[in-house]
């Protein structure tokens, strides 16, 4: 199970939305979307890549670093073995995806700490 459960990137709890929820946020949830899209598509711009998922681990080590206390945040994860370093990549895209989200420049430890959450079961991101 531990095996199956390290392959898995992000594991959110979601609760069923009503018709008239879905409804009503179905065109501010499409723009935030397409924001983080354009966010992305910038940062990227001039490389073979188009979306964060797409970011080898290499560059996400060396070009697109998160701040010191993110990367400190995931590391000593990664020492206690509560991340597995080959989950490290992984939580790096979802980190720089929320940090589109928020529209910051660079992840810090706060996308970090989210991210972290995300992928050990816990709530979406506010």
């Amino acid at each position: 199970m531990a095996r199956l459960l390290s392959r898995i990137d992000v594991c959110a709890k979601t609760h069923p939305l009503s018709q008239s929820v879905h409804a009503g946020e179905g065109s501010s949830a499409v723009a935030r979307v397409l924001a983080v899209c354009e966010r992305t598509a910038e940062r990227l711009a001039g490389t073979p890549w188009w979306t964060n998922a797409d970011v080898p681990a290499s560059e996400l080590h060396m070009t697109y670093r998160a701040t010191s206390e993110a990367i400190d945040l995931l590391a000593g994860h990664a020492a206690t073995g509560v991340l597995t370093v080959a989950a490290v990549a992984p939580v790096l895209r979802a980190v720089w995806t929320l940090a589109d989200l928020r529209r910051v420049d660079r992840p810090t430890a706060e996308e970090a700490a989210v991210a972290l959450d995300l992928r050990n079961g816990g709530g979406a991101p506010a």
